[in-house]
């Protein structure tokens, strides 16, 4: 069987199949200093990916004959948006993903007792939830741990990431990057707009710059949505020298605890 090719960024692999990324929510739980999503909650605050939104991705998505190998849904913080339940329900049962995920930091609305009634109910829509571990949250990353077990050994239906120690965002731009190492080269979903990377919204909003500028790296949902994007080389773009996402970028930066 031929294997799937791979590259190597920094120390870290990633396939080169499609990757992708759900936007769900701008509101967040925490307050993280230095959180590489800051500027984009307060651009846009009262954002809810719709299920209008997700109906219309799965649509174009099973159109466009895509199946991704793996999708996560990611913040702000998940648990906090309106539509986790049936959103995660819809990807999962959509087959667009081989595997579903979702990105949290494990803090839900209404206490400890609420978020673990909602991570119980997830959990049965999807194939795994990464919990990040901070200063923050550390009474409901014990809770979840004392209340599902066995979902995390063996079956690893939960994950914990330790997130304590993080790098602060850069300033702007950082020299000699190019071609960057991306530790994130997937392709990232809000609303019913697809963007070429993960962060690319989040530097053009964070440094202000002229969205219309950067029109070439987004694209609405329609059959063959990737098809142009795909085309593009991601790891040698003007916003690549301002990534968080870049390794070249990333091994350079002081690191904050959280």
């Amino acid at each position: 069987m031929k294997k799937s090719k791979t590259k190597k960024y920094g120390s870290v692999t990633r396939s080169k199949m499609l990757m992708i990324t759900g936007f769900t929510n701008s509101s967040c739980s925490l307050a993280c200093p230095d959180c590489s999503m800051n500027r984009w909650m307060k651009t846009d605050p009262n954002y809810q990916w719709s299920l209008q939104d997700i109906d219309k991705f799965i649509y174009y998505t099973k159109k466009s004959n895509y199946k991704f190998p793996s999708f996560i849904m990611a913040g702000g913080e998940p648990l906090l948006w309106d539509n986790v339940v049936e959103g995660t329900k819809m990807i999962s049962d959509s087959g667009i993903a081989k595997r579903v995920g979702l990105e949290s930091n494990g803090v839900g609305r209404g206490g400890v007792d609420s978020t673990l009634d909602l991570i119980g109910t997830i959990l049965e829509n999807i194939d795994v939830i990464r919990i990040s571990k901070y200063l923050g949250n550390k009474k409901y990353v014990s809770a979840i741990r004392g209340a599902f077990p066995s979902f995390i050994k063996p079956k690893m239906k939960i994950r914990f990431e330790d997130k304590v120690v993080h790098k602060i965002m850069p300033k702007g731009r950082i020299a000699d990057t190019l071609p960057a190492q991306c530790i994130c080269p997937w392709y990232k979903i809000k609303g019913d707009e697809i963007q070429i990377c993960s962060s690319i919204s989040d530097i053009i909003y964070r440094f202000n710059w002229n969205k219309e500028d950067y029109s070439k790296y987004f694209e609405k949902l329609k059959v063959g949505y990737l098809e142009r994007l795909k085309t593009i080389n991601k790891l040698a773009q003007k916003h690549c020298e301002y990534c968080l996402g870049n390794y070249k970028i990333w091994v350079q930066l002081k690191e904050r605890r959280h």
